[in-house]
This record gives C-alpha cells, structure tokens and sequence, in this order.
C-alpha cells in the first residue's frame, strides 16, 4: 500500500512537472516570436537608413542575418512546444496533444506553507513510513523469537526396582535446557540487526530529506526574489531604455550595436524570468514530492 501511494506522488509530480514544461515552452515561443518581431523592425529601420546613405550597407547584412537566425531559434522554439505537449499527453496515455495551449500563468506564482509546517509534513512522507514499517515487521519478528528461545522445563515421571532391597520407587524428573544450547540466538541476532538496520536506514533518509527540503525552500524564496526583481524593476527599465535606444537610433544618435545590445538585454531579462519562474514551479512540485502533500496556498 505504501510503495503504491508513492508510486502515485510520483506520477503525479511527474505530470505537474510535463504542465509546467509547457507553459514555461509557451513563454519561449512568445519570447522568439517577440526576438522576431524586433529584428524585422531592425531590418525595415536599418535599410531605411542605408537607403538615405545614412547607415553603411554592412549593417544592413547584418540586420538581414540577425533576422534569419531569429526566425530559425522561433522554429526550433515552436519544435520544443510541441514536443512539450506530446509529452504532457503521454501522461494520460494520449498517442497525441489534444489541446493547444496550457492555461496558466506561469508568473503567478502560489504561496508556500511555513518551513516547521513542511518540516511536520516531512516526516509523514511514505516514504519514510515505509521504515517505519518495516521497524515494526522487525519489532514482531524478534517478539516471536524471544518467545520461542524461553527455557522449556521438561518433566518426566517413570518406576525404577531396587535389586538390592527388591524395593520399587515412583520417580520424577525436571529438566531446565542450558541457555547455551539456545538454537534461536542467531534468529533473535539476525532480527535485531535488520530492526536496527531499518532503523537506521530511516533517520538517514530523514536527515538527507531534511537537508534537501531546507535547499529546496531556500531556493524558492531566491527564485520568487528573482521573479519580482526582473518583473517589477529590471524588465519595464529596459523596455524604456530600448524604445529609447530606438529612437535615437533612428535620429542618427546611437549606433546599429547600440540598438542590437539593447534588443539582447531585453530578450535576456525576459529569458530570466522565463526560467526563474519556471524554477519556482519545478522547485515547489518537489517540496510537495518531498513532503507527500500540496504545500501551497
């Protein structure tokens, strides 16, 4: 019943884990599709000034491969999309994605429980009952043998003649085994040491499983940083300071490299949060794995 239960915490954070591949390849597709979007708009911009001899062709090559290369990463991104998707399915036993879109936002990121709270849950985990149990098959095992290896008296009674005086005797006899002929020893020593063994493999397990919740925790509380960081502060600064890059470029003020570093900061802030969110998610499934329950609220 117990490797049951964790077979199915398993398969669940596996399936969680699939939804969240999807929506975080979403966010990728759109952030390909935006990289896209801004190297056509550079092209148009770069050949209109090379047109009006004010940009060297140079930069118009270059304008025209950036797009290519931006179109064969928004190819491969729609690639993993899908691939993301049939996967999702399989979870179910679909042969293909019956669906288009995962909806969810994958920027929203739920409240966890507080840490003693995922400690308490921690020990209830099957995984860690599944020592205990075994502890306790052990505690009966040598129950039953302390049982069997406790001295049987052995009584005897029979009549015996005297030759001598041809007199004739009821006798009684009580026989009490020396504890060194105790054929159950090595049962009870072979029951104590898987006991203690099972025992052992338990408050290991706890404590490795502790280690990695408390990493775990820490972990979301560092990714949920990086999200608000990069959602609230970093992306709206560097979307004003590339509409700015933008049209002072155009006005002949900052150069074709300006324009491009602006364009690549922007798409990496957005690829950051893209991931930290995505971290968030896959860290959160975990704590919940760890713990056997949903942790959050």
């Amino acid at each position: 019943e117990v490797e049951g239960h964790v077979a199915r915490l398993d398969l669940i954070a596996e399936t969680a884990r699939r939804f969240v591949s999807v929506v975080s390849q979403q966010e990728e597709h759109r952030l390909t599709h935006l990289a896209v979007e801004l190297a056509d708009k550079t092209a148009v911009v770069v050949k209109r000034r090379v047109e009006a001899a004010k940009s060297p062709e140079a930069e118009q090559d270059r304008a025209a491969v950036a797009l290519e290369r931006a179109r064969i990463a928004d190819a491969h991104a729609e690639h993993e999309l899908l691939a993301a998707r049939s996967d999702l399915a399989a979870s179910w036993g679909a042969s293909e994605a019956d669906f288009t879109d995962a909806a969810a936002d994958l920027y929203q990121l739920p409240d966890i429980a507080a840490y003693p709270d995922l400690l308490a849950a921690l020990e209830r985990t099957p995984d860690l009952g599944r020592y205990l149990t075994e502890a306790r098959l052990r505690d009966s095992e040598i129950t039953l043998a302390l049982a069997s290896r406790r001295p049987g008296i052995e009584v005897g009674a029979g009549i015996r003649r005297f030759e001598e005086s041809k007199d004739t005797a009821l006798l009684f006899s009580v026989g009490i085994p020396l504890p060194i002929a105790d054929r159950n020893q090595g049962s009870i020593a072979a029951a104590q040491a898987l006991k203690d063994g099972a025992e052992a493999q338990r408050a290991a397990a706890l404590v490795k499983a502790r280690a990695q919740l408390f990493r775990n925790y820490r972990e979301l509380l560092d990714q949920r940083q990086q999200v608000s960081a990069l959602r609230e502060r970093a992306l709206p600064r560097m979307e004003a300071a590339l509409k700015n890059t933008e049209y002072a470029y155009d006005r002949g003020r900052y150069s074709y490299l300006e324009l491009v570093d602006a364009q690549r900061e922007l798409l990496e802030v957005r690829d950051g949060l893209i991931d930290a969110a995505t971290q968030y998610h896959l860290t959160l499934i975990e704590i919940e794995r760890l713990t056997g329950t949903a942790v959050s609220r």
